[in-house]
């Protein structure tokens, strides 16, 4: 669920509130306000709520669960480089805990203060599906990592308090001529950490995320994702559905996630790939997929209203 209310400001400002329920829970609230009239420098406020199954997966069978659970507050000041970019900076807060009854004696517990700074630039023209434009994220974060209650991997409990830096870039490109198109898609995510390892974990794994392996499947501090894919609009070429797209696709991707920056190495990377049908409705988009890697790893995706 999303709720905004707009015009909180004499400069337009915005209270934006999302809450998602499920296997899955999050609340996410955010202030928008611009500083200056012009709209150029603009201050967030965000709090999030976070509480997340980590299903850690071997040969694409579930191994074993961690529960996180984390509240996070952001306190950001940003400019924005024309319409379509912006950059932004501040101060992250960050605490929360691991939970496992069976293999854990007891919750790890860690708080993450520290810093950050992003830049964005969005200009495809749909988030679900893109037949135009590009987006591209780029962030670090500098943080301490305190945990409380267990070690972490690698560690002498001496160790338990540490400093990282991460470093995070996606990619996602569209363009389109007649009935054909083609998207691009790249993310990259590297911890330079005092102990080679981090709580702040990425994932990969799914359709168009390295297709065949289940959704977040794979777990660790680095990765490397590439992708590419066509797409056909069979509903313009077929039925003359030029508002209700439907398409047919196939994607080629490659990646993989690493635990330690000394493992990384290119001969790891899995190749994958997807056949796939889709459109849009008041729901969001729609998708039924067919998704098999070089792992051999395959899975049928079914997705209503996730955006890609």
């Amino acid at each position: 669920f999303g709720f905004t209310i707009g015009n909180i400001t004499d400069n337009n400002g915005d209270w934006r509130n999302e809450l998602s329920i499920g296997t899955d829970k999050n609340f996410r609230s955010e202030l928008y306000l611009p500083i200056d009239q012009i709209q150029r420098f603009y201050q967030t406020t965000l709090f999030e709520f976070d509480r997340e199954e980590l299903d850690l997966f071997v040969d694409n069978d579930l191994a074993f669960s961690l529960e996180q659970t984390s509240y996070r507050i952001d306190l950001g000041l940003g400019y924005k480089l024309g319409t379509s970019a912006v950059v932004e900076t501040g101060l992250i807060f960050e605490r929360g805990s691991f939970e496992n009854d069976i293999f854990l004696d007891e919750d790890i517990k860690y708080k993450s203060p520290g810093v950050f700074l992003r830049f964005g630039y969005d200009s495809l023209d749909r988030v679900s599906f893109p037949t135009r434009g590009n987006r591209l994220t780029i962030a670090v974060m500098n943080r301490r990592e305190d945990l409380d209650g267990a070690p972490n991997a690698g560690t002498t409990s001496e160790d338990d308090n540490y400093r990282s830096i991460q470093y995070l870039l996606d990619w996602k490109g569209a363009t389109s001529q007649g009935n054909h198109g083609v998207i691009g898609n790249a993310s990259l995510a590297y911890v330079d950490s005092e102990i080679d390892d981090s709580i702040h974990y990425v994932q990969l794994g799914g359709f168009l995320n390295l297709s065949g392996y289940f959704k977040n499947a794979l777990v660790g501090n680095h990765k490397a994702f590439a992708a590419l894919a066509y797409q056909y609009n069979l509903g313009r070429s077929l039925f003359g559905l030029s508002k209700f797209p439907i398409y047919a696709g196939a994607s080629v991707e490659a990646g993989n996630v690493w635990t330690a920056a000394d493992s990384i190495s290119s001969d790891d990377l899995i190749s994958a790939g997807s056949v796939y049908l889709s459109t849009d409705s008041q729901l969001g988009p729609i998708a039924l997929a067919y998704g098999f890697n070089d792992d051999d790893q395959n899975s049928y995706y079914f997705y209503l209203g996730k955006n890609f």
